[in-house]
């Protein structure tokens, strides 16, 4: 036989080894395939049972609605993204965590918030955080907050950010999470009881002992601007006497701060 023939020879046995060891692998990759399928399609990785952690507001029905997972899942069906999404919607939460705990079980973990103001509409109380989210629409105050009025909405679905009907929407959106976000900084949103920005060059407040604070308008310049005269206010507070019961505090200049007292 020539040189050439065994060379032929030899690369065809080569060719049909190769392919040979080829198939096999297919093969047996067509096996595990299919096996790690049928372990994953297994009832024994079908969701059991779904657990709720840090939820104070909302009941574990209403937090596992919302997600849209459901038992007898199969828990690599569920998209953690997507549950976390639709959870979210719900007003009162602030952070959520969707995760597996194989083989069978969901953990829901969450971090709720508390309105900090109310929108007073109609008979109806719209909760607020301090960012213009909507947390809750009901016939009554939940939490010890002020209750905003002067503030008409255009939609008060949960979730949501507010939407304000007014000409003047994006001035008045903005000064009410300032005012907001700024009492709750200061540390003072539970002593306020009302706040009134009817007229925006007139912004007043009412704190829970019923003294009136009158705030004016929100000034352009430093120690006129709405945050210096809360900041201004909480350096106040504390100088109030027990047992005063209504009162005015005016800030609306804050080079010429007045205040009349009424005890019991």
């Amino acid at each position: 036989m020539s040189d050439n023939a065994q060379n032929n020879e030899q690369k065809q046995r080569s060719a049909y080894k190769t392919t040979l060891r080829r198939t096999k692998i297919a093969g047996i990759l067509c096996i595990v395939i299919v096996a790690v399928v049928m372990v994953l399609m297994s009832p024994i990785f079908n969701v059991k049972s779904i657990l709720v952690e840090g939820n104070n507001k909302y009941e574990d029905s209403a937090i596992i609605k919302a997600s849209g997972i459901s038992k007898g899942d199969s828990i690599f069906s569920v998209k953690s993204d997507s549950a976390e999404q639709k959870i979210a919607q719900l007003g009162r939460i602030s952070s959520v965590t969707v995760s597996r705990a194989l083989p069978h079980k969901i953990v829901i973990e969450i971090n709720e918030k508390i309105e900090c103001a109310y929108i007073k509409e109609k008979g109806a109380y719209t909760g607020i955080d301090e960012t213009g989210k909507i947390m809750i629409t009901g016939a009554q105050i939940e939490e010890k907050a002020p209750v905003i009025y002067g503030v008409k909405l255009s939609d008060s679905e949960q979730g949501q950010f507010m939407k304000i009907d007014s000409k003047q929407a994006k001035e008045v959106s903005s000064l009410l999470t300032r005012m907001l976000t700024e009492l709750k900084n200061q540390g003072i949103i539970s002593k306020i009881k009302t706040i009134d920005i009817t007229n925006l060059s007139d912004i007043r407040m009412t704190l829970t002992n019923e003294t009136l604070v009158n705030l004016g308008k929100d000034g352009s310049e430093d120690g006129d601007n709405i945050e210096y005269k809360i900041a201004y206010l909480k350096v106040i507070i504390p100088d109030l006497p027990e047992s005063q019961v209504g009162g005015v505090i005016e800030l609306s200049d804050t080079e010429n701060v007045t205040s009349s007292i009424s005890e019991k």
